[in-house]
């Protein structure tokens, strides 16, 4: 789902500055029904489904560059590493 997300025209993505709330109907009318003719037909899948998706891929992208604009995303970087190599233990 992520690839197909990535690979759709920019212009029909979600803004990482503005809150998913903001963007829910543009998300609805545009890339929903991208997403949704890029799948495999043969895959059933409901709405709700895809747009849980796209929520969680922009709430991880918006802290993601949240911790750019605040300037904090070496310690962020640093602090996720140091876990994953907790978990591999």
């Amino acid at each position: 789902m992520v690839q197909i997300i990535n690979n759709l025209n920019p212009s029909l993505l979600f803004d990482v500055s503005k809150t998913f709330g903001n963007q829910k109907k543009t998300i609805n009318k545009k890339l929903l029904p991208a997403v949704k003719a890029a799948m495999n037909p043969s895959m059933k899948v409901y709405d709700t489904e895809i747009v849980n998706v796209i929520k969680q891929l922009h709430k991880s992208r918006r802290e993601i560059w949240k911790l750019q604009e605040d300037g904090r995303i070496e310690e962020h970087n640093k602090r996720q590493h140091m876990t994953s190599r907790r978990d591999q233990v």
